[in-house]
């Protein structure tokens, strides 16, 4: 699944909860991967408790709850990474990513990446830094759009855009414009 709301090449902030808030809700059944917070707060939290440790979250709506309040729950640190990777394509192949610090959580059976630098996961080897395998996972829901189809569509038995609450939903009209002409 897409959630285009939460897109940062589309002006999204990589923080915005409701698609997350909705896998939680589905209790999706297989492996399943939410890719990802923004939250360099959950990171350094992630990487001092180690993997094995646990810990109480608020994930999403830190920068604004315009979008929706975060999802408060308990997780379980699964890996912490400090790495970069070298996009494989087509999308900016052989460009190097840095992310800066991450972690995959777990979150109800859930694999949740959260890094400290904002990049969309448009390839496949971001998911290869956090030992994702996607030929395993059954459900992948990620704050992505059209970079990310280039890299995946071949490999996924459907993509399906959400139109989760978000700055870059694609129902414009359901922005909080104050002050724009025929948006009201």
């Amino acid at each position: 699944m897409l959630d285009p709301g939460g897109n940062t090449l589309s002006g999204g902030v990589g923080d915005t909860p409701g698609l997350f808030r909705a896998m939680i809700e589905a209790r999706p059944e297989g492996p399943a991967v939410f890719a990802f917070f923004h939250d360099p707060g959950i990171v350094e939290a992630a990487h001092r408790a180690g993997a094995g440790g646990v810990l109480d979250v608020a994930l999403g709506g830190r920068k604004t709850a315009i979008w929706g309040p975060p999802v408060e729950t308990r997780a379980g640190v699964v890996r912490p990474t400090d790495r970069r990777f070298v996009n494989r394509g087509p999308m900016e192949a052989n460009i190097v990513v840095e992310l800066g610090r991450t972690a995959v959580l777990d979150v109800d059976g859930i694999a949740v990446i959260i890094t400290e630098r904002c990049r969309a996961p448009n390839d496949p080897a971001y998911f290869e830094l956090h030992g994702i395998d996607l030929a395993a996972t059954r459900l992948l829901c990620v704050k992505g759009k059209n970079h990310f189809r280039a890299a995946f569509e071949a490999q996924c038995a459907a993509l399906i855009e959400v139109d989760a609450p978000g700055p870059a939903c694609l129902d414009l009209g359901r922005l909080p414009f104050r002050h724009a002409p025929g948006l009201a």
